[in-house]
């Protein structure tokens, strides 16, 4: 049972609103450009979002890992966001990058917030792990690290138990429930064998972590999240529908969707000031 401090706890709501595969072919409203993503941000904060995912897309809409780019667009959210608005940029392979360019644009760019595979990173083994942590604890970034799998939830506890993951780090977590490749539906069952995985392997003590799913059943495991003290993230990257199955009218709907399981279950929305605690920032030394 979890305590009722951690269930009443200010519930962090986290927009992915486009990701690295879909295109308007997708959702006519599924945002591509730099114009797009900044009103989609907008919308979405409003709605009750307290941090954005980021993704890029280059001239031909592809996803990028560009650093100029990423520059250009932080650079205009945070003109237009709330003041410590927390956006976090995704270092995702997506079949097109290797480790060394996800490092390298970490490197590169230094972003406050950036999101990592941990399974992706270790394709260039241990040390590749270790330099970009090392990166991270030097520079004050706060990463938060993927978890697709039971797999990658033991790869990430033999890293931490080796001293190759930092647990001083202020780094949070994110459970994927389902993925773009799968044919099958995910279950509400599928999120809680993770979650109790997550929780047996001890990584969880002391760490914030979030939740994310694919297809209908987005809402029931996001609802589930929240209910066991966790964070939510919530958008067009991973599902387009509602718990209907019918087509969402935006990434705002679907964000406002998951304010109201906030409000219904007693958890505060976080402020952006308390987002930036949750994903590991702390405003009063500037660092993590």
């Amino acid at each position: 049972m979890v305590a009722d401090e951690a269930r009443m706890r200010p519930a962090l709501i986290m927009v992915a609103p486009n990701g690295a595969r879909r295109d308007k072919a997708d959702h006519p409203r599924l945002p591509i450009t730099t114009e797009e993503i900044v009103e989609t941000a907008l919308e979405c904060q409003a709605a009750g979002a307290s941090a954005l995912h980021l993704h890029i897309r280059d001239d031909k809409a592809a996803h990028s890992l560009d650093a100029p780019t990423y520059a250009m667009t932080l650079s205009r959210l945070s003109d237009v966001l709330a003041e410590n608005y927390p956006i976090q940029i995704t270092t995702e392979a997506a079949g097109r990058f290797e480790w060394q360019e996800q490092v390298g644009l970490v490197e590169a760019l230094e972003p406050r917030f950036f999101s990592v595979s941990i399974a992706e990173i270790y394709r260039g083994g241990a040390d590749a792990v270790s330099r970009l942590f090392l990166l991270a604890s030097l520079r004050g970034l706060c990463p938060q690290i993927i978890l697709y799998s039971v797999d990658d939830i033991a790869l990430l506890a033999r890293l931490a138990a080796a001293g190759t993951v930092d647990r001083a780090t202020r780094f949070t977590l994110l459970l994927v429930v389902g993925r773009y490749q799968s044919g099958e539906d995910v279950s509400l069952q599928d999120f809680h064998a993770l979650h109790q995985t997550l929780t047996q392997s001890g990584l969880s003590d002391g760490q914030n972590w979030m939740v994310c799913a694919f297809g209908r059943v987005e809402t029931d495991i996001l609802a589930a999240a929240l209910e066991l003290g966790g964070h939510a993230r919530v958008g067009f990257e991973n599902s387009l529908v509602n718990t209907s199955g019918a087509l969402a009218s935006s990434n705002a709907e679907r964000v406002a969707t998951i304010a109201d399981l906030c409000r219904d279950r007693g958890r505060p929305i976080a402020t952006p000031t308390q987002a930036l605690e949750i994903l590991g920032h702390s405003l009063a030394s500037g660092t993590a």
